[in-house]
Parts: structure tokens; C-alpha cells; sequence
């Protein structure tokens, strides 16, 4: 699965593995990358 299928929310997850990458390569935290937002039901 690639990146365009993240950015284009065609995904239902992502794997921990993937996140770490991501960070990496942009020198960030995950916080910087994922908000958290309750489900409302």
C-alpha cells in the first residue's frame, strides 16, 4: 500500500511500521503528523 492510498484516505489503517518511516523522513513526531478526534456516536 502506498502513500497516495493514505493521503487519499483508500485505507482503513495504518501500521506502526509506516508511521515510524513517514517521521523519519520528515524529521518529526507523530503528533505532528496524527490528530485524534472522539467518534461522536
Amino acid at each position: 500500500m502506498g502513500l497516495p492510498n493514505y493521503i487519499n484516505e483508500e485505507t482503513d489503517g495504518v501500521k506502526f511500521d509506516t508511521l515510524n518511516r513517514i517521521c523519519e523522513v520528515l524529521d518529526c513526531e507523530i503528533q505532528d503528523i496524527i490528530e485524534f478526534i472522539k467518534d461522536e456516536k
